[in-house]
């Protein structure tokens, strides 16, 4: 017997084939959710979705009939007499944030032959991805201090611990996926994923970076422009409040020669200029102004979400004991780069760790073991959802995160 669960993330969907009988994953399948072309983000699909009743229909279907054919695919790859599944509707349990599982509440699963399993969210645009997280990461905490970072364009922040369990959502926006950065791109063929400078500290000293599938670069992936900031605040081209140097003044504070080379301006007979200076990667590929401040807003809704929660919870800094890193996103970055940027702080450094993705993990336990989603909804009983749009320290913590750490 074979089942499915489904991660629904706002920019990818990720599925899994789960082989009821060993209790274990024997197949995976991603692909671009089929609702961007509604909008990158989940602001963006509520604008479309509110639009008119036909556009909520559009929304339910793309990402209904994406979920029924990735299901059927699962179960397609899987050799002819194993499983039964064909006898009785093939059952998928779903996760997501509030937009992306309210988008197909109405949609009619059933009619294709998929029994749903709609995990219930947290509240206040916690979904039901972080009630799978956190989930995962309740059953084996052993009492530690533990906050989840679930990092994406929806990114679910929850502390788990033996005094209060807190949670919430910050709108990080497409920019951690790429999305409305100038040269930015998903994680795919072509993006350059990758970024450091060389060991040499020399005036020969530059850039250099890695492309996923190692050809000719077609842009910057979220991943990159982590690495690539991380990179730039080493070399002293962008300052820790995101200010993006001119070359002279790169000249004066002696930046090796190679990457004082690599600082432009768009002048006004430029169609472009209203990006102004901005840092070439190579011919075409290029991180702007405009760009930094973008990721500045992202890296300080998350980073102010994560002092919530912490606040929140009556706790401090110094006695977390672990800061979970997740999702895909999270999967790809590095440590030293979130501590760079400014989005996970200093001091909780050695405590990261990188977990992938434990949402779509909880998803398959609930597919293995429906009395899971029972013990889930009971820890959902537990956590208080902050809403940081709301909360009274938000406007003041969002503008003191805005800064990177200096390096």
């Amino acid at each position: 017997m074979y089942g499915t669960a489904f991660d629904l993330g706002t920019t990818t969907v990720v599925g899994y084939l789960c082989n009821l009988e060993t209790g274990k994953v024997t197949g995976t399948l991603s692909e671009s959710n089929a609702q961007i072309e509604c909008g990158l983000d989940v602001l963006s699909r509520v604008s479309f979705r509110n639009a008119s009743k036909e556009n909520a229909l559009k929304l339910a279907s793309l990402l209904g009939d994406q979920v029924c054919r990735m299901a059927n695919e699962l179960i397609s790859g899987i050799k002819s007499g194993v499983t039964d599944a064909g006898k009785s509707p093939l059952k998928a349990v779903l996760v997501g944030n509030p937009v992306i599982m309210g988008s197909v509440a109405d949609y009619d699963f059933e009619s294709a032959g998929i029994e749903a399993v709609r995990i219930p969210g947290i509240g206040h645009y916690v979904g039901a991805d972080a009630l799978a997280a956190s989930y995962v990461t309740e059953k084996d905490r052993k009492g530690r201090n533990i906050v989840i970072v679930d990092i994406g364009t929806n990114t679910e922040i929850i502390l788990l611990s033996n005094g209060k369990k807190t949670a919430t959502s910050a709108a990080a926006g497409p920019a951690m996926e790429g999305g409305n950065l100038v040269c930015g791109m998903r994680g795919e063929e072509g993006a350059i994923e990758f970024v450091k400078l060389t060991d040499a500290v020399s005036q020969n000293r530059d850039i250099i970076f890695k492309v996923i599938g190692d050809v000719a670069p077609t842009g910057i992936c979220g991943s990159g422009y982590f690495f690539l900031l991380k990179a730039l605040l080493e070399a002293g081209v962008i300052n820790n409040d995101g200010y993006l140097i001119s070359k002279e003044e790169a000249l004066r504070a002696n930046v090796p020669g190679r990457i004082v080379a690599r600082i432009h301006e768009n002048n006004d007979s430029d169609p472009a200029s209203e990006k102004g200076r901005f840092f070439a990667l190579t011919e075409s590929i290029a991180i702007y102004r405009e760009d930094i401040r973008n990721l500045q807003l992202a890296i300080s809704a998350i980073k102010t979400g994560i002092d919530i929660v912490i606040n929140e919870a009556g706790l401090t800094e110094s006695v977390i004991d672990n800061v979970f890193i997740a999702g895909a996103f999270g999967n790809k970055i590095s440590v030293d780069s979130l501590t760079a940027v400014g989005m996970l702080p200093g001091t909780l450094y050695d405590k990261a760790i990188r977990v992938g993705n434990i949402a779509g993990l909880g998803a398959c336990l609930f597919m293995f073991d429906e009395v899971k989603i029972t013990d889930a909804i009971n820890l959902k009983k537990e956590i208080l959802t902050v809403s940081l749009a709301d909360h009274p320290d938000f406007q003041r913590l969002f503008m003191e995160n805005m800064n990177f750490n200096i390096i």
